[in-house]
């Protein structure tokens, strides 16, 4: 059985799937350190680019996600443990305040644990919710 469905006399198969197809429907594969060639149906060939493009797609979003993550680092500065700091609260949340102070008790994975002098606040805040304290 042909994949174009065109009967021919031709001998060539598939390299992959080892169906009977047309040389003229073939895609022909040079491979990189080779001299022969593989010839491939349009069906394995579409498969094969479309892994090649998802592995491509991948690796692209990796290296888009270190260089956000590098600028992020290079413009956010690092708080340590027992820095005073402070916490903005939205506006649906508070009343006449617009800050918390509070000071970084924990660190972990990012994200940072804060006291203050009433309460330890229950949520792990991440450090683009913190401002360093310019009094500290």
């Amino acid at each position: 059985m042909l994949i174009c469905q065109i009967t021919t006399s031709d001998s060539l198969k598939c390299s992959k799937c080892q169906q009977v197809i047309h040389g003229a429907c073939g895609v022909s594969e040079v491979r990189e350190g080779s001299s022969s060639s593989n010839v491939k149906c349009n069906l394995c060939w579409q498969e094969d680019s479309i892994k090649k493009e998802r592995t491509s797609s991948h690796e692209n979003l990796k290296r888009a996600a270190a260089t956000m993550c590098t600028t992020s680092n290079k413009k956010i500065k690092e708080i340590d443990v027992g820095a005073t700091i402070l916490v903005h609260v939205p506006k649906y949340d508070r009343a006449p305040l617009d800050n918390i102070t509070g000071r970084v008790i924990d660190k972990k994975n990012g994200l940072f644990q804060v006291g203050t002098s009433v309460v330890i606040i229950k949520d792990w805040l991440p450090r683009n919710a913190l401002q360093i304290s310019p009094g500290a």
